[in-house]
């Protein structure tokens, strides 16, 4: 196949239409229309003599040659970025988008102040930013609708690279009324724990569970969760309202013990139950100059 004979924009629609698995949400990125888009990708199949997607009931899946040919687009279009970034007037500025994904409550206190710091630095980088857990931002990474996340202790797939940030104390919690109505006292015991109401964070009470084989050497634990609610600012309304047993973040114990809660923190034993906090992204994925910026800065903390 001689080069001469495709058209970059074909490439640029494919790239775009890959990422985001529709050709409606590639179309409005691209600024086409979606009868548009839908040429550029048979052209070029067509120029390839090849199928690059499947379109089964109105949803787009990439073919195993659709799969391989992104791969070499992709770096290629961030070479060819980064090449006509580095002349021109512009060519000493560092813009473009990077996607980030982060938890809530680490998100927003710790690792956007850092954002904006960074932003102020480099006027041109934007953020587009997606709070949830590492469980989803591990499969976004490797589809590549992320470019790097901040994820705790999650076994992450072997192709992301993660690199340690910082990490939090986590801590048992609930009120002194809610003992007292409970007619509890605070003690090491199965029964004792197994009589609780539990605010979770997931499915499973992962984050209970850990707590309470790190301290008290239990697994299975018959827990009666009361409420599931991934943020920890919904998980301490919950604590402080006297409704159930829940873990937090030490720097959210902190920050209610100075606003004047009476929190009780459980029993624990004497090593402290830590989550590590990490930098995560495709090791061998070509990454854009706003993102490797990002990702330098992050690391630099």
């Amino acid at each position: 196949m001689n080069f001469q004979n495709i058209n970059l924009n074909n490439l640029r629609v494919f790239e775009a239409v890959y990422r985001l698995r529709c050709m409606t949400t590639a179309s409005k990125e691209l600024h086409l229309t979606q009868s548009g888009v839908s040429q550029h990708i048979k052209n070029l199949e067509n120029s390839l003599d090849i199928k690059l997607f499947d379109r089964v009931k109105k949803t787009i899946l990439p073919t195993d040659q659709g799969d391989k040919l992104y791969v070499q687009v992709e770096q290629g279009l961030n070479l060819l970025q980064d090449s006509l970034s580095s002349v021109g007037e512009q060519g000493s500025q560092i813009q473009g988008a990077v996607n980030i994904g982060m938890p809530i409550e680490f998100g927003i206190n710790l690792v956007i102040p850092k954002l904006i710091e960074i932003g102020n630095k480099f006027p041109g980088i934007h953020y587009k930013i997606l709070l949830g857990f590492a469980k989803d931002m591990n499969e976004l990474l490797l589809s590549g609708q992320l470019d790097i996340a901040i994820v705790d202790d999650y076994k992450m797939d072997n192709r992301v690279e993660v690199n340690k940030l910082t990490e939090e104390t986590l801590h048992m919690c609930c009120t002194e009324k809610y003992l007292k109505t409970k007619g509890l006292k605070k003690t090491l015991t199965k029964k004792f724990y197994e009589s609780l109401d539990y605010v979770a964070y997931q499915d499973g009470q992962v984050v209970l569970r850990a707590w309470l084989n790190h301290h008290i050497k239990r697994k299975n634990l018959e827990l009666t969760a009361k409420v599931q609610v991934m943020d920890v600012q919904a998980v301490s309304r919950f604590i402080t309202n006297h409704y159930a047993v829940g873990v937090l973040p030490g720097q959210m114990v902190k920050l209610l013990k100075k606003n004047g809660h009476k929190i009780v923190q459980l029993p624990e034993s004497k090593k402290v139950l830590s989550n590590s906090l990490s930098l995560a992204f495709i090791e061998n994925r070509t990454h854009s100059r706003q993102v490797k910026t990002v990702i330098e800065e992050l690391l630099s903390v």
